[in-house]
C-alpha cells in the first residue's frame, strides 16, 4: 500500500468538534457505491505486486531477504513484496523514533491532535481503497 508523508508540523490547527462517530458501512445496493467500489478494487489490482522498502529515519532500505504477501483466494497472485527487516535494523529503528520523539514531545497537544483528524480525513477519503487491498490481501468481503 502507498504511504502519504505527513509533516511534523501541521500547516494548520482544525480540531473536529462534537462527538466521536463510528465510521458508517457503505450499502452496496446503492450502484453508485458499488461503481466506486468496483473503481477501487481496478485501482488496486493495477498495484499489485509492487516492491516496499522499510524505511528507517525516512531513509529508504532493501534487504536480501523478502516476505511476500500472497493473495489467499488466488495464491499465485502476488500482492505485495516487502522487505524483512532483522536484527540488525532494530537500533537504527530504535534510535530514530527516539529523534522523533524529541521534537515531536515538544509540539503542543492540539497540533498532534489535528494531524491525527487530517490523517483521518484522508483514510476517510481513501476508504474504498483501503477495503480494495483488504479484499486481496486477506479476502475479506466488500463490507
Amino acid at each position: 500500500m502507498a504511504t502519504l508523508e505527513a509533516p511534523v508540523r501541521p500547516a494548520r490547527t482544525n480540531l473536529h468538534a462534537g462527538p466521536f462517530v463510528t465510521e458508517p458501512f457503505f450499502d452496496f445496493r446503492n450502484e453508485e457505491n458499488a461503481r466506486r467500489m468496483r473503481a477501487a478494487i481496478a485501482k488496486v489490482r493495477s498495484q499489485l505486486g509492487r516492491e516496499y522498502d522499510l524505511i528507517i529515519g525516512g531513509k529508504r532500505i532493501k534487504t536480501s531477504e523478502k516476505i511476500k504477501s500472497l493473495n489467499p483466494t488466488k495464491p499465485s497472485e502476488i500482492v505485495g513484496t516487502h522487505q524483512k527487516a532483522g536484527k540488525e535494523h532494530v537500533e537504527p529503528a530504535m534510535q530514530a523514533a527516539l529523534k522523533a520523539f524529541e521534537s515531536w514531545s515538544r509540539i503542543p497537544v492540539e497540533e498532534r491532535a489535528s494531524l491525527l483528524f487530517r490523517v483521518a480525513d484522508t483514510m476517510r477519503q481513501h476508504k474504498m481503497e483501503y477495503m480494495a487491498w483488504l479484499i486481496f490481501e486477506v479476502s475479506k468481503n466488500w463490507a
